[in-house]
């Protein structure tokens, strides 16, 4: 998927090359797990196709699309973009949640803005990786088992992935 963001530096416009799904109130690494609903993540139980904005410990806004039906906590955090607008930027200027929300320049103002026009577009991307690669999700241990739900998703081969999947390797005697 490709987006345009009319944000605090202009427009800005990148593929989407890394993401990670929250499934509501079944899942410990959702906001919304157990049924919870705050003035914080109360978007997210908004119509699909919406914006829910939060602040990570205290300075980094994170960006999620909501993604099921109202009522329905679903969302989809974008953890990293590849920019194509303005051309020439260095590819880790997205590389992280709270590196691509400076770089498109967005922040809380955003919460709850469609995804279908104004200052946020989002739209099918025409050179994106065909490759979609699953693994589990970065940065919450706190979910337990959830943890290692097969929940982020990323473009193979793209330099602008945050933590590509690592191979990993059957131990020997010596460690």
């Amino acid at each position: 998927m490709e987006l345009c963001v009319a944000g605090l530096h202009g427009w800005r416009r990148a593929i989407i090359t890394e993401t990670e799904a929250y499934a509501g109130i079944a899942d410990r690494g959702s906001h919304a797990f157990g049924g919870r609903k705050t003035k914080r993540n109360e978007q997210m139980y908004g119509p699909a196709g919406h914006l829910y904005m939060y602040l990570c410990y205290g300075m980094h806004w994170m960006l999620n699309v909501v993604t099921a039906a109202e009522g329905v906590p679903h969302a989809i955090l974008i953890r990293a973009l590849r920019p194509l607008e303005p051309a020439q930027q260095p590819v880790d200027v997205a590389r992280g949640p709270g590196k691509l929300s400076r770089w498109l320049g967005i922040d809380g103002s955003f919460n709850g803005e469609s995804v279908d026009g104004g200052r946020f577009i989002l739209q099918h991307a025409t050179d994106a990786s065909p490759l979609v690669v699953a693994s589990p999700r970065i940065g919450i241990a706190y979910a337990a088992d959830h943890a290692h739900l097969p929940y982020r998703f990323y473009l193979a081969g793209e330099a602008s992935v945050s933590r590509p999947l690592k191979p990993s390797y059957p131990k020997n005697e010596n460690g």
